[in-house]
């Protein structure tokens, strides 16, 4: 293109070409000179302008002129241009970077093998010996960890840490109660002893002798079966074994009373809020100052998971004080009678766990403060206890 003289300024700070239709080019130039916008036309009808003049330059031929406007030219615009591409290639190393490094860090934990221990537990006790959400793979030492944790818990016989990818497969294996080391072996000698005043409702002898019978009334501490075999068996002491049930009774009260203070929720209070990035705690807002009304301290932990289920490794904390405010409160009768009833069933619950109920009577009385209630219970129940001795005489 057999273009005007460009200047200085324009090959420094940048110019832009604009190109209108046949015949308008003239037309142009006037329109943007009158609008003191300094403007060059080549032979073939392109205007060159400056780069900081270019918005007044469009205003002012916009509605009148039909024109279309080129890329930045000039220094400044060779180097927009490479900066642009520049960006891109180092955005472009910098997530290769990224992605590499976050692909050598434990993203999620998954426990499997785990019965009656949580997975939270055996999760935190992984955090405990330093793996967790957030550990570099290469930085974990897996059969200390897995060592650590086996000492830590004696419920857990077997664990193994397995990697896929990001994600941490945690296997377990339960402990079973007896199951390995079956029945424990018994050295030395004991009596089977009454551990309540009961009626011997029935007595099985293993080993040993017995020295009572169903219908014998017999005291706490008493021995049932002694630790000494009959002289058809050879004599001497011995570990007595067998089991005795015994009919027992028992008496259970309950009181509740009429007055009470009843708490309600006053307001809730954020004080502490804090976010878990990678392990490393960043503590956004902690307010401290004990207070004078009566509170709870409510945590919240919040977790975050992409949509294959596995967990980001980032966590929201959230701490709340929530404060009650309490009032006097009178109980009418029935509400008395109930709440009793309520609590001699839960108390006769926890009582009777390993018995067997034979008969109850219940009676209740109101008093002064309230309500007060009694249950008189008959059971059957295990009674005898080993005790054991040295030989030459009953401990």
């Amino acid at each position: 293109m057999n273009l005007f003289t460009v200047k200085a300024d324009r090959l420094i700070l940048g110019y832009r070409l604009i190109k209108c239709e046949d015949g308008f080019a003239g037309k142009a130039v006037s329109l943007l000179l009158g609008g003191g916008v300094i403007a060059d036309v080549s032979s073939e009808g392109v205007i060159a302008v400056r780069e900081r003049d270019l918005s007044r330059a469009v205003s002012l031929l916009s509605g009148r002129v039909r024109f279309t406007v080129g890329p930045q030219l000039g220094a400044l615009g060779r180097l927009r241009r490479i900066e642009c591409k520049a960006g891109i290639a180092i955005g472009a190393v910098l997530s290769v970077i990224i992605a590499v490094f976050l692909s050598l860090l434990v993203w999620d934990v998954r426990v499997e093998g785990n019965v009656s221990i949580p997975d939270s537990e055996i999760i935190r006790m992984l955090k405990e010996e330093g793996f967790g959400v957030g550990t570099l793979w290469h930085r974990a030492d897996r059969s200390d960890i897995e060592n650590g944790v086996l000492k830590e818990n004696g419920n857990i016989s077997w664990i193994n840490v397995n990697r896929r990818g990001t994600v941490a497969y945690v296997r377990v294996a339960e402990s079973e109660n007896g199951a390995e080391g079956g029945e424990v072996e018994k050295v030395g000698y004991a009596n089977i002893v009454a551990t309540r005043d009961c009626i011997i409702e029935e007595i099985t002898v293993t080993r040993g002798t017995a020295l009572v019978k169903r219908g014998d009334v017999v005291r706490a501490g008493e021995i049932l079966i002694e630790g000494l075999l009959p002289e058809e068996s050879g004599g001497g002491f011995c570990y007595a074994e067998g089991t005795v049930t015994g009919r027992a009774t028992e008496s259970l009260g309950v009181n509740v009373e009429r007055s009470f203070t009843e708490m309600t929720v006053k307001k809730e209070r954020l004080f502490g809020f804090s976010l878990e990035i990678f392990n490393f705690p960043i503590n956004i807002l902690k307010k401290y100052g004990n207070s004078d009304e009566v509170y709870d301290i409510i945590k919240e932990i919040r977790t975050y998971a992409l949509f294959g289920g596995a967990r980001l490794p980032v966590s929201l904390t959230l701490e709340y004080e929530r404060v009650y405010s309490g009032k006097e409160v009178q109980r009418t009768d029935g509400e008395l009678t109930a709440i009793a009833r309520q609590r001699m069933n839960a108390l006769l619950a926890k009582s009777l766990a390993a018995s067997d109920l034979i008969g109850i009577k219940s009676e209740g009385q109101f008093t002064d403060d309230g309500y007060s209630m009694t249950s008189r219970v008959v059971f059957l129940c295990e009674v005898g206890e080993v005790l054991e001795f040295h030989g030459t005489g009953e401990e």
